[in-house]
C-alpha cells in the first residue's frame, strides 16, 4: 500500500499516479480501521465478483479503532490494491497525536 507505481517505497510527500483507464468493474472503498475480518470479506467479495486487485482503490484509514492494525495493513499491502493516504496514515506518518477526527479526549 505504501508503494508508488514503480514498486518503490513511497515518499512522505503526496504524489499523483495515473492509474489509466479501468475496463470492467471496479471497487472503491476505505476505512478498514484495523478490522481484519471486514477487509477479508471485502476482498473476497471483490474476487467473487471478478474485480481484479488492479481495479480496486482503497481510500485510506487502514488502521485505527479495531484490534488488528498490523494484520490489516499486511493483508491490504499483499492484496495488490491501490491505496490512498487517509488522515490516519497522514497523522502517523507526520508524528501527530491527533488524526483530526474531532473526537473528545475522553471518548476512547
Amino acid at each position: 500500500c505504501m508503494e508508488n507505481a514503480t514498486g518503490e517505497q513511497a515518499s512522505s510527500a503526496p504524489s499523483t499516479v495515473d492509474l489509466g483507464v479501468f475496463e470492467g468493474p471496479m471497487l472503491l472503498f476505505g476505512g478498514v480501521y484495523s478490522n481484519l475480518q471486514a477487509l477479508q470479506a471485502m476482498l473476497e467479495m471483490a474476487k467473487s465478483m471478478g474485480i481484479k486487485p488492479q481495479h480496486i482503490i482503497h481510500t485510506g484509514d487502514v488502521v485505527a479503532y479495531c484490534a488488528q492494525p498490523l494484520a490489516s495493513t499486511e493483508l491490504l499491502k499483499a492484496s495488490g490494491v491501490h491505496c490512498l493516504m487517509g488522515n490516519c496514515e497522514e497523522s502517523l506518518g507526520t508524528g501527530q497525536l491527533d488524526c483530526g477526527c474531532g473526537f473528545p479526549e475522553d471518548s476512547a
